[in-house]
């Protein structure tokens, strides 16, 4: 994890890759420096919001699927339970009004749902907190279709977070 504990938003992703297992620090890579582009535009700034990953550990050629010990990703290995206690604690102790799911690990984490792109910029709940799924960074450079949903969705989220939570249906 990266960033103040004492922040308002927490930003999840699945699991390190190569130049964040180097540094231990999320979002360093390719990956990072979009996301911060994008945060930005969607006015919000990098450094206020806690980082971090459903796993501590970097999966064998990024696929997070390694990790599990069924075909339906639906039991995870010990270094994913590790990592999901962790990612528990931090909610717990920091108390995020608003969380970003970057990606399907993270919201099967928070939610048991996977297809993020089914799922993304629903406005979900985890506890007490807004839960936005979304698009990770990675996925946007292998489809950059994917870049002005992913910002429109971090911009709504900061709107709702602002106005004290998600619109009430009338």
């Amino acid at each position: 994890p990266h960033a103040p504990r004492n922040t308002q938003i927490m930003i999840i992703a699945k699991a390190p890759g190569a130049e964040e297992e180097i540094k231990g620090i999320p979002f360093v890579g390719s990956s990072g420096q979009e996301l911060t582009k994008m945060l930005h535009e969607a006015g919000i700034v990098r450094s206020e919001c806690f980082l971090t990953n459903v796993c501590k550990y970097r999966p064998p050629g990024n696929e997070i699927e390694t990790f599990f010990l069924d075909a339906k990703c639906q039991q995870p290995n010990e270094l994913i339970k590790e990592g999901l206690a962790e990612l528990m604690q931090d909610i717990a102790e920091i108390k995020p009004k608003l969380i970003f799911a970057m990606g399907n690990t993270p919201l099967w984490a928070l939610r048991n749902h996977r297809l993020i792109t089914k799922w993304r910029g629903s406005m979900l709940a985890y506890g007490d907190s807004m839960l936005m799924p979304t698009i990770h960074p990675a996925a946007i450079s292998r489809e950059w279709a994917y870049r002005a949903i992913t910002v429109h969705d971090l911009t709504r989220g900061r709107k709702c977070l602002a106005n004290g939570g998600w619109p009430v249906p009338e």
